[in-house]
């Protein structure tokens, strides 16, 4: 291995990372809002801002870290969806705020149904 790393690797690390991002913003905001409550559902996510947000949609990509902020409108509209449909809560404090989940969110997530309750109005 050369000094400073292998040129390909760091190539198709790259590639990999830009591809799954374009995977992300080619998802219609439903669609990516049942990819963000995933993060949710794994457990380890109690509250999130939206940059937290896409680097938690990228945690599993090696070398995404400087494309998260591509992601960061299309999260936005993802975490409005999610707010609409009662899945995600807003939670304001000085200096910021994050998105936390309900018990809508909850029982979504428990019930596989996340999709559909996007599809139904509050």
């Amino acid at each position: 291995m050369a000094l400073f790393g292998n040129k390909e690797e760091k190539a198709a690390r790259q590639a990999a990372a830009e591809a799954e991002v374009a995977r992300l913003k080619a998802l219609a905001p439903a669609g990516l809002a049942v990819e963000l409550m995933k993060v949710y559902a794994n457990g380890s996510a109690s509250g999130l801002n939206e940059l937290q947000a896409g680097m938690a949609l990228l945690s599993g990509v090696k070398g995404s870290a400087g494309q998260v902020g591509e992601l960061r409108e299309a999260v936005r509209e993802a975490v409005q969806t999610l707010e609409n449909a009662g899945l995600l809560s807003r939670v304001q404090a000085r200096g910021g705020g994050w998105m936390t989940i309900t018990q809508a969110g909850h029982e979504a997530i428990a019930a596989g149904a996340v999709s559909q309750s996007l599809e139904r109005p509050v």
